[in-house]
């Protein structure tokens, strides 16, 4: 007796009871079946319908007959009328369950393949031109040694720019201390924390050439074990695509005057007074009348 190539795993009785092909009693001679079309296993038990058996189970089949009719048999009886093992029957059924999932996952991975490779594609053609907007900060404040490190305290918070709110009379008098307050936002600071070239080289040299060799009687003719592997190279390239749109993404935001406000808060509330902090105020009116113009496409990030 064969298994269905796309064997089911019922949930619940009504699952099969109600497919139009049951019925239930049912009476049938050993050549009379075709397959088992699915099983199911129950933490109750019910009553089995083959040939005229109503023994209680909770573990058993749903049986085709050569003509298209369907009934439920429970493990025992299927032993004793066609002489079928439940073990050996089962473990052919899982066998067939995986071949099902095997065939289900290559197709989805391969309906996926051809938008995930082209969406990659189209990052990478991206990140050097949203990156060229970093450059052109770093140029303008790296050597801005004590502006960078009060930088990277922002950055930290999530890009937001926090100081002393002034305190009162009141509050010098009672020695209130000073609270923390958000005077400024820095706009796409996630690009400043991202390492775009890292991301540049994942998706050009792993994960676009590991998206092409993909071939479609490859795919079908792994085991699920390996198309399950497969599915996991997807993932991380769709992970790594999905990062690279961020960065796109946070750069075209970072790349914008109203940044502008949020190093002067920097300069003004957060540095020491002295020849840097002083320096700073040219160099961001620089970087802001400066920017460079940035031309991507849209990304679904």
């Amino acid at each position: 007796m064969s298994v269905d190539e796309d064997p089911i795993h019922f949930q619940s009785v009504e699952e099969f009871t109600s497919r139009p092909s049951y019925v239930s009693p049912l009476r049938i001679a050993s050549e009379e079946l075709e397959k088992i079309s699915g099983k199911y296993i129950f933490p109750f038990e019910i009553a089995c319908s083959l040939n005229g058996c109503t023994r209680p189970h909770k573990r058993g089949f749903i049986i085709r007959t050569k003509s298209g009719l369907e009934t439920n048999c429970g493990h025992q009886c299927g032993k004793r009328e066609f002489d079928v093992d439940w073990d050996e029957l089962h473990a052919r059924f899982e066998k067939a369950e995986d071949a099902a999932l095997a065939r289900k996952m290559a197709d989805q991975l391969l309906q996926e393949r051809d938008a995930l490779l082209s969406q990659a594609q189209s990052a990478v053609l991206q990140l050097d031109t949203a990156a060229k907007g970093i450059s052109f900060f770093n140029e303008c404040f790296g050597r801005h040694l004590s502006f960078r490190h009060q930088l990277d305290i922002c950055l930290k918070q999530g890009g937001g720019v926090m100081a002393d709110k002034p305190r009162t009379e009141f509050d010098i008098q009672n020695n209130r201390p000073a609270v923390r307050m958000l005077v400024a936002s820095i706009r796409g600071a996630g690009a400043l924390v991202t390492d775009y070239s890292a991301l540049r080289n994942s998706l050009s040299y792993t994960h676009i050439p590991w998206l092409q060799s993909l071939e479609i009687a490859q795919v079908q003719s792994q085991e699920t074990r390996q198309i399950q592997a497969l599915l996991k190279q997807a993932q991380a390239a769709r992970e790594q695509v999905a990062k690279a749109e961020r960065f796109i993404v946070d750069a075209l935001a970072f790349n914008t005057p109203e940044n502008a406000r949020a190093f002067e808060a920097i300069r003004s509330l957060l540095m020491r007074k002295g020849r840097d902090r002083d320096d700073l105020e040219q160099v961001i009116q620089k970087w802001a009348n400066n920017l460079p113009q940035l031309s991507v496409t849209s990304v679904s990030a």
